[in-house]
Parts: structure tokens; C-alpha cells; sequence
């Protein structure tokens, strides 16, 4: 059996599956990468964010809230800076700007200055976990700002390829510290690229 963190093995002991293995996230990195050129001017036009959330708004996970609130911050502080695309963010009147295909996030990624990844779940239960969003962005070349998870350190390193926050006053703090130092970001974006590159299939 395998699951997609280490908090969670234990779970699956007590239920009787008898040895859990944990398959980390990945991406396809022939579908998300750096764009250049043309493709990069093309994409900057279609999606005009500094600042991308891609993620649905089901509401019923542990921390959906979160997810909600967060949101919300990164509207009311951004505007129109701030390009967030899912399905139901209506229903916490939170005006989404579209729904994105799956493989379209290449686009909205390249576009922008700062992905942000935020999980339906953070706890210390599912320890180890990410979604494919932080290595997409991350593959994208882009500087990934991702809710910390207990163990992500042994896979990412804070400040150099990815950042972590815990907060959601603390996520703002470090978007404006990216947006205002551009050059920094554009390091961590780089070196996101080669990180991701071991979290492919």
C-alpha cells in the first residue's frame, strides 16, 4: 500500500494494513517547466498575476478554513495582483478568476512572481506531505511560498529553494519581502528547479 506521507503510517498500522509505503508527490517534468521567449510573453499576457493560487475551495477538509482564509488575505491585500484559480470559492464569496486545465497551471506559473502552495491538510498526522503544487511551481522555475508541513525540511531547504510559512500575517510578510527583492527570488527560483527535478515520474 502506498500513501502520500509518513504521519500517516501509523494510521494504516492500526488499521491493519501491515506495511505502508510513502510515494512522495511528483510531476511530469515534460509538461511543467520553464517557458522562454514567445511562450513566456504569450503566457504573461493571458494570465497578468504576480501572485498565483491554484486550488479548489471544497470547504469540508481539516484545513479548509485555512485555505479560505488565506485567500481571502491575499485578495484584500493584493487586488488584482493576486490570480487565484478552483472551483468554489464562490461559496466564501471570494471571487475566483477562472478554472485552470490542469496542464494550463505551466502557464499561470510562468506568468507570475510567486506560486503559492497551501494543502487541505497541515498536521503533524500527515507528516512529510505535499501536493504536486509546490514541485510544479517549483519545476516552473518559480519561487514557491508553501504552509509548512512537519518534515518538509528533509526534502526542501527554507530560504534557498522554496519558503516556508506558518502564518497567514507571516505568508504576507514574505510575499512583499519576494516582490521587493526580485533578484533573491529569482535565485530560489532557480535553484527550485533543480530540486524538483527529484520529484519527477
Amino acid at each position: 500500500t502506498l500513501i502520500c506521507s509518513k504521519g500517516q503510517q501509523q494510521i494504516y498500522r492500526d488499521a491493519g494494513v501491515p506495511d505502508p509505503q510513502v510515494l512522495h508527490s511528483a510531476y511530469e517534468d515534460d509538461r511543467f517547466y520553464k517557458l522562454e521567449g514567445k511562450d513566456l510573453e504569450t503566457a504573461q499576457s493571458e494570465y497578468p498575476f504576480d501572485i498565483v493560487f491554484c486550488g479548489n475551495n471544497y470547504g469540508f477538509y481539516p484545513d479548509s478554513a485555512f485555505r479560505d482564509q488565506c485567500a481571502r488575505a491575499l485578495q484584500e491585500k493584493y487586488g488584482t495582483r493576486f490570480g487565484l484559480f478552483g472551483r468554489y470559492w464562490e461559496k466564501s464569496g471570494i471571487r475566483a478568476d477562472g478554472i485552470l486545465d490542469y496542464y494550463d497551471q505551466i502557464k499561470a506559473y510562468n506568468a507570475s512572481k510567486v506560486v503559492i502552495s497551501i494543502n487541505h491538510f497541515n498536521g503533524d498526522d500527515v507528516e512529510e506531505y505535499f501536493s504536486d503544487r509546490p514541485v510544479i511551481g517549483m519545476g516552473c522555475g518559480k519561487l514557491v511560498i508553501n504552509k509548512y508541513v512537519k518534515g518538509l525540511e528533509r526534502y526542501f531547504e527554507d530560504g534557498k529553494n522554496i519558503v516556508f510559512f506558518e502564518t497567514t500575517e507571516e505568508m504576507i510578510e514574505k510575499i512583499d519581502y519576494a516582490l521587493a527583492n526580485e533578484e533573491e527570488s529569482e535565485k530560489i527560483g532557480i535553484a527550485a528547479r533543480q530540486i524538483a527535478s527529484e520529484h519527477t515520474f
